[in-house]
């Protein structure tokens, strides 16, 4: 269902299960000590982890998930087309899957030295290219808690590129420790994305690619 490894441009997404991944590496990025971790997961789902122990039963957690087809969870490392070492842990990337409804959402924990980059966008088309294409989703979502401006930047030119929109403001959506927060949601359907990737389906089902330049589309969302 899902893929081990996943190559972009710049990057390898690779599963994050205890089996082929460095716990301290992970743990690592999520160090409740290291400088700027507290910002980074402000808006995101995740803690950060106090010990190795924490890590550990995260990527446990992360393991069952895959196993049940509730999500795909992976570390993102820069390639050698990266200006930094072959292999260092940029963040961690993870595909949900909500069955029921036909759709999915990406969360992405990017270490800020590589924000601005392009990564977003370049895991994001990856991403998309899944749930359309592999998992037969008819739909994305990308949630920006509210007071989250970078995200909602990104997410509006995210789904400018793939012909996705802005849906509204859902209220008290997401609860936290400081309260129930509202959240702001985008979305793209699967007919928005091949439209923008200028695919087309052919009489008898079977997809057909006009020759656009994807990487180039995904590029500018970010």
């Amino acid at each position: 269902m899902y893929d081990e490894t996943i190559s972009t441009a710049r990057l390898t997404l690779e599963r994050c299960t205890g089996e082929n991944v460095d716990l301290e590496n992970v743990y690592s990025v999520f160090d409740s000590d290291r400088e700027g971790v507290e910002d980074e997961l402000e808006y995101l789902p995740w803690d950060a982890h106090e010990t190795l122990y924490d890590t550990m039963q995260w990527v446990e957690e992360q393991d069952r998930r895959w196993s049940e087809g509730e999500g795909a969870t992976y570390v993102m490392r820069a390639n050698e087309h990266m200006d930094v070492e072959d292999g260092t842990l940029v963040g961690i990337t993870s595909f949900e899957t909500y069955w029921e409804r036909k759709a999915g959402e990406q969360i992405i924990f990017l270490r800020r030295p590589f924000y601005g980059q392009g990564l977003f966008a370049e895991s994001c088309y990856e991403f998309l290219d899944w749930a359309f294409h592999d998992a037969g989703l008819e739909m994305t979502i990308a949630d920006a808690v509210e007071g989250n401006e970078r995200a909602r930047s990104i997410f509006q030119k995210g789904v400018e590129a793939f012909g996705g929109q802005y849906d509204g403001v859902l209220r008290n959506r997401l609860p936290t420790d400081d309260g129930v927060k509202n959240v702001h949601r985008y979305t793209v359907t699967r007919e928005q994305y091949r439209a923008s990737m200028g695919l087309a389906d052919d009489a008898d089902g079977s997809e057909a690619d006009d020759g656009v330049e994807t990487e180039e589309t995904a590029a500018s969302a970010d």
